[in-house]
């Protein structure tokens, strides 16, 4: 999600900085868990415009470019706090 991680508030803006910004926190989560974007299997988007999506690819391209996880893209009517974006995962962590 778009949620700025100095306030804990969510972040609207364009697509770009929605992905940029809900991909980055994901990115935290995982190296939090000590995992790497390696270990990120499958992903999924839940996206309000799918005319948005191109600069969207963009973004996500930009993080995952060798052997990006398995992804569903899903269009939905509206997000949580009119929010373009959200994106969740499955990681593999080793404990």
């Amino acid at each position: 999600m778009s949620i700025d991680p100095v306030t804990d508030e969510l972040k609207p803006g364009t697509m770009k900085e929605e992905a940029t910004l809900a991909l980055d926190n994901l990115l935290k989560v995982v190296k939090g868990l000590g995992a790497a974007i390696e270990d990120v299997l499958f992903v999924n988007v839940y996206i309000t415009d799918m005319k948005e999506f191109p600069e969207f690819n963009q973004v996500y391209t930009g993080i995952f470019k060798e052997n990006p996880p398995a992804r569903a893209t899903l269009c939905v009517k509206e997000l949580y706090g009119g929010l373009k974006i959200e994106i969740t995962a499955i990681v593999a962590v080793d404990k």
